[in-house]
């Protein structure tokens, strides 16, 4: 059996050498799609994703944002969680898309989080801030987790806003 860092590694690097090319290629739903199968052939965890009403490619900053987002809550996912699912939605209205992860695994407290989250957490949550989008995590021990992020589709929503730390 492979260590948690060893399969966290290759997670990242499938991640992020995928990320340019295929969001430009095949738009956020293909790219989803070629990371859960990367991630499904070489892990012991099980990646699943559905989407609704995601048809044809987003703006690029909105897509990018996205993606990041799921990476970064994968690498989580397999490096913290010990959880053997992780289910994905992403749905898009009119106004907003909604993404939606969901894993079976240990969960945390998040009074323990504010002050001690790592960067990649921050980072997520500044580029969806930056695009007026939110971010709710839910999460207790024994329960597992579930991150919401919500992002607005109108180019004039998406202003970039000033940065805020994980635990304003």
């Amino acid at each position: 059996m492979r260590s948690v860092d060893e399969a966290f590694s290759e997670v990242r690097n499938i991640s992020h050498n995928l990320a340019p090319s295929l969001l430009s290629e095949r738009g956020l739903k293909g790219a989803l799609k070629n990371l859960t199968d990367q991630v499904n052939q070489s892990h012991q965890l099980k990646m699943s994703f559905e989407t609704f009403g995601l048809e044809g490619k987003l703006n690029s900053l909105v897509e990018n944002t996205l993606f990041r987002a799921i990476q970064e809550i994968l690498n989580n996912t397999i490096k913290h969680s010990n959880a053997s699912q992780l289910s994905l939605q992403i749905a898009q209205g009119n106004n907003e898309i909604t993404l939606m992860a969901e894993d079976n695994g240990i969960g945390f407290d998040l009074k323990n989080l504010n002050g001690h989250s790592g960067h990649g957490l921050t980072h997520m949550k500044t580029r969806i801030e930056n695009l007026n989008g939110s971010i709710h995590i839910d999460s207790n021990p024994a329960r597992g987790t579930i991150i919401s992020i919500v992002i607005p589709l109108n180019p004039k929503q998406n202003v970039r806003r000033t940065h805020q730390s994980i635990d304003s």
